[in-house]
């Protein structure tokens, strides 16, 4: 078996199925498997997604968040190569096999452990696809961001992307949208996702670990996928209704990923700057005002671990 595919389900039942659909459409010229793990959904998955002769369907009782789910199916793969794909994309061409091409080229000589792709919208417009680990000067470089956005300043504020000659570009970690592994280099990490995370933080932390063992990390220009950005989880309108449930939710991954894999120094550094030109932003944010005390009475309590 060349990859496993391995998509989370948390009530997305015509979502997940037009995921699906796409992958069959457009996936060819390689012997790939389809694992589908649903979060204990109620909106009909099961008893859908257990007749679909497709996929290799595992059901959960309990909802175990991003990284256990995956854990699930990664336990039931056949496949050299792990292709973790969140139920709110969409193919639009072959990108399984470029991934698989371009890993099958160069992942021994040069290392690469996982690699993905440009996300886009359904206006293929560019999306977040990649992102860089903790570290004071990416909150000093985000704060510029957000100051020239306040300030209505756009020169520079976009980041252009410098792809070598392989047509990659290594990055800190890939979103875990579209996330392509080679699974021999997994199996010398201690474990695939970390059980502690819920949501957020799952691929930072695993893409570290890898980091850590050598191992790089790549966007490829040769390909898209269309993300429709948080569907799977509802991420966007969970936002919307409640900022204060993303962060409440959000933080705690954030200081478990710090605790896990940064020394004192490098970690007390960080969050002196987060708390400093990040935290206050947050704060601004619309909640009530039990909710910014709640917020501010978390991240006292994070802080004093």
């Amino acid at each position: 078996m060349d990859v496993s595919i391995i998509i989370v389900n948390y009530n997305t039942l015509k979502m997940t199925k037009e995921c699906i659909d796409t992958i069959f459409k457009y996936t060819n010229g390689l012997h790939f498997e389809v694992i589908l793990v649903d979060n204990a959904s109620e909106d009909g998955s099961k008893d859908f997604f257990g007749k679909d002769d497709r996929v290799t369907y595992i059901y959960s009782e309990q909802n175990l968040g991003f990284g256990r789910a995956n854990n699930l199916g990664y336990e039931k793969s056949n496949g050299r190569y792990i292709f973790l794909l969140n139920s709110d994309t969409l193919l639009i061409e072959n990108s399984v096999l470029h991934f698989f091409h371009f890993m099958e080229k160069f992942s021994s000589d040069f290392k690469i452990g996982a690699c993905g792709c440009i996300l886009v919208d359904i206006n293929l417009q560019q999306i977040h696809s990649y992102g860089y680990f903790p570290s004071v000067r990416m909150i000093f470089k985000d704060f510029l961001v957000y100051s020239k956005k306040i300030l209505r300043i756009k020169k520079g504020i976009n980041e252009q992307l410098v792809f070598n000659e392989n047509g990659s570009i290594d990055v800190d970690y890939i979103t875990g949208a579209d996330l392509f592994l080679r699974k021999e280099y997994i199996e010398n990490l201690s474990t695939f996702f970390e059980s502690d995370y819920f949501m957020y933080y799952e691929e930072t932390d695993l893409q570290y670990r890898m980091a850590v063992q050598g191992y790089k990390r790549c966007i490829i220009n040769n390909t898209k996928i269309i993300h429709l950005e948080g569907g799977s989880l509802n991420t966007q309108e969970f936002k919307k209704k409640s900022v204060f449930k993303f962060y409440n939710t959000m933080l705690p991954s954030m200081y478990l990923f710090l605790n896990k894999n940064y020394k004192p120094i490098r970690k007390l550094t960080y969050l002196f700057a987060f708390n400093l030109l990040v935290f206050p932003k947050i704060l601004l944010k619309k909640m009530t005002f039990e909710e910014r005390i709640k917020l501010i009475s978390l991240n006292f309590k994070k802080n004093n671990l």
